[in-house]
């Protein structure tokens, strides 16, 4: 069986779907282009907006060719032959998502074969994070992907900025932690989650007068290029503090309009992973008023009571 979904959106902001099956592939596609072509010809509130077509013979069909919504008038082999293409590239993607998955794998299984690092380095703390949430948070790291070795140093290079050790090591062990509250400003950002939320929160203060970074662990209004964010959101962000001084790679919270306060929470990265690890472990309260709770095979960090 051949299942077939069409999607358009329309004036109001709404998105509309429709969908079928068919025994075998040709008839799919024939029944799919018909729907799409109706649906236009009567609508004309969809003409000027995207539609998303795909057929697959799984149940799920993915909206595999995104386009403008006068394309349903192209001939069919022509129309045809773009949704195959689509249909292959997005193949192409998850083939190499699983093996790039497979790989992050293979290179954990070799890192922990290694000797055990020190306890208070990243890597530690990470693996102790890892530890308690294989146990307690189950598929918790199911679609992580572990960065190779020297990832990060690309995106050092974007940011402009000298990474500490401490930092890149930190992004050696994981890159992002998609759809797991692991802190409670939420998931660890991956690098390229990282570098788009720093130049989103640097271009909002573009326009703002600049007065100096200064030094590290001062306390700082403006989102300067020198934070490396790692999670949270433009109310609220945990930063890695790379400017220069004693306190120079430092995690501290970044408050929005509040800014950055006037000493930092952890010494490093390696420091903040040994804080949240303890506090998964024993279940303590996490920076005064967070604590860690697992509800239907969910982390959650409630306000403390």
């Amino acid at each position: 069986m051949y299942f077939w979904k069409l999607t358009f959106d329309n004036d109001h902001g709404m998105t509309e779907a429709y969908q079928g099956s068919a025994e075998n592939n040709a008839t799919a596609f024939a029944d799919l282009l018909a729907e799409a072509r109706a649906v236009y010809k009567a609508r004309p509130d969809v003409r000027a907006h995207p539609c998303q077509l795909g057929v697959d013979e799984d149940r799920f069909v993915p909206y595999v060719f995104v386009t403008t919504a006068s394309s349903v008038l192209l001939d069919d082999d022509v129309l045809i032959e773009r949704i195959k293409d689509a249909i292959d590239q997005r193949r192409s993607q998850a083939d190499n998502y699983r093996r790039e998955l497979e790989a992050s794998r293979i290179r954990r299984q070799q890192s922990e074969a290694r000797a055990t690092p020190a306890r208070g380095s990243v890597t530690a703390e990470w693996n102790r994070i890892a530890s308690w949430s294989e146990n307690c948070v189950p598929d918790w790291n199911a679609e992580f992907v572990t960065p190779s070795e020297d990832a990060w140093r690309h995106y050092a290079e974007a940011t402009g900025i000298a990474w500490t050790p401490t930092l890149a090591e930190f992004y050696t062990v994981q890159n992002g932690t998609p759809g797991t509250m692991i802190t409670p400003l939420g998931p660890f950002f991956s690098l390229d989650e990282m570098l788009y939320f720093r130049k989103m929160m640097l271009e909002a203060w573009a326009d703002q007068p600049d007065d100096g970074a200064g030094d590290a662990g001062a306390f700082q209004s403006r989102f300067v290029k020198e934070f490396i964010p790692i999670a949270g959101s433009p109310d609220s962000v945990l930063v890695v503090d790379l400017r220069p001084g004693d306190a120079r790679g430092s995690l501290g919270l970044y408050h929005g309009e509040d800014g950055l306060d006037s000493s930092p929470n952890w010494n490093d990265p390696g420091a903040f992973l040994a804080d949240l690890a303890s506090k998964l472990e024993g279940g303590g309260t996490f920076l005064s008023i967070w604590h860690p709770r697992v509800v239907d095979g969910q982390l959650e960090w409630p306000l403390d009571d």
